[in-house]
């Protein structure tokens, strides 16, 4: 018998070395069909009974809110969430989905937990330290974009509450999200990159959501002026040279780092930046477009241009001026968006072809 099963070996061996050596790599048939993408609506029903599931086995807990312990639950729902979220492939996204659902329901149930302990007002606060801490342990973005966003919407909700002065809130996430997008090159290969890309979606998408809300609901910007002490005048007189001055700074950044001098399409570009005493948040908007262009996030760079676009046309419902007024401000908006394009078109560095923008 092994008389007869040696020659077959020393066939089998030879075949693969000569396929080796002409390039082709034997896979099995198996490997194939595992290597196949599930189809997308098979994903969505095993991501909607994920969910189902764990809705039904959390409708127990609900007696657990006012129970003393039922902080420590909520810590073990969150860590049981985190383990099934481990890994990749088809066959996880049952368990990263009901993973997900437990990691927010542990998430809530500590937080709700806190609040029968401290003050109201703190409440905010304690789940933003809570979703910060879970976002930190490696699980998928989405899950990080998740926590990261809850965290920092709860911790900017407080500082509101605590008489943070709105007028101020959206340049300074506008700040913090041109300042990651523009570091993005320096810690691209540092180990904390997957957490600070997660932050970085995170934060664009709260820019988005703070500049239409400031616009869209003046009586909450009038609410929160009276809750604020004192008003602070002097910083809602410094707001438009700020908004004016984060414009002007990406500009000079994006120039420098595009290796470009002096230019005659600057002077409107930077002309643009008289915006800020008219519509603000528009300007904002269109300075993180330019960014996101930059980095070649066509995602959010979509999301960015319809907030401009909403901006734009909310601002222009709110307008006290004249029809001539309200048309040569928007003539002076379109002749600016139309330099930056012009600028955008001739830079040498183009939009980015990376595999996925959310990645």
């Amino acid at each position: 018998m092994m008389g007869i099963l040696a020659p077959l070996a020393d066939r089998s061996q030879n075949l693969a070395s000569r396929l080796q050596q002409l390039g082709i790599t034997p896979t099995l048939a198996t490997n194939a069909s595992q290597a196949q993408p599930m189809p997308w609506w098979l994903s969505l029903l095993m991501a909607l009974a994920a969910w189902l599931a764990a809705l039904l086995g959390m409708a127990g807990l609900a007696l657990l809110v006012q129970e003393p312990r039922a902080g420590y639950a909520g810590v073990l729902l969150a860590g049981a969430g985190l383990a099934l979220m481990r890994g990749n492939g088809a066959a996880r996204v049952f368990p990263q989905q009901f993973g997900f659902a437990l990691s927010l329901a542990g998430q809530t149930l500590v937080a709700l937990a806190l609040a029968f302990d401290w003050r109201s007002e703190h409440v905010l606060l304690a789940y933003a330290l809570i979703s910060l801490l879970v976002s930190l342990p490696a699980s998928p973005i989405w899950h990080r974009c998740l926590c990261l966003l809850s965290a920092q919407a709860c911790a900017w909700a407080w500082l509101l509450n605590m008489g943070w002065p709105m007028a101020w809130t959206p340049p300074l996430i506008t700040a913090l999200a041109l300042l990651g997008w523009l570091s993005r090159p320096g810690w691209t290969g540092r180990p904390q990159a997957r957490w600070l890309q997660a932050w970085l979606h995170s934060v664009s998408l709260l820019t988005a959501g703070a500049l239409l809300l400031q616009v869209s609901m003046p009586d909450m910007n009038i609410w929160l002026d009276h809750w604020t002490p004192d008003a602070l005048p002097w910083l809602y007189r410094w707001r438009p040279w700020s908004c004016a001055a984060l414009w002007l700074a990406t500009l000079a950044w994006l120039c420098h780092d595009a290796g470009s001098g002096w230019r005659l399409w600057q002077l409107p570009a930077a002309a643009l930046a008289a915006l800020a005493w008219v519509m603000p948040n528009v300007l904002l908007a269109l300075a993180l477009t330019l960014v996101l262009f930059r980095a070649g996030q066509r995602v959010w760079l979509g999301v960015l241009l319809l907030t401009s676009l909403l901006l734009i046309g909310a601002y222009y419902h709110e307008m006290t001026l004249s029809l001539m007024g309200k048309s040569l401000s928007l003539m002076v908006l379109g002749t600016g968006m139309l330099a930056a394009a012009w600028w955008l078109g001739k830079a040498p560095h183009r939009l980015a072809h990376s595999p996925g923008d959310l990645q």
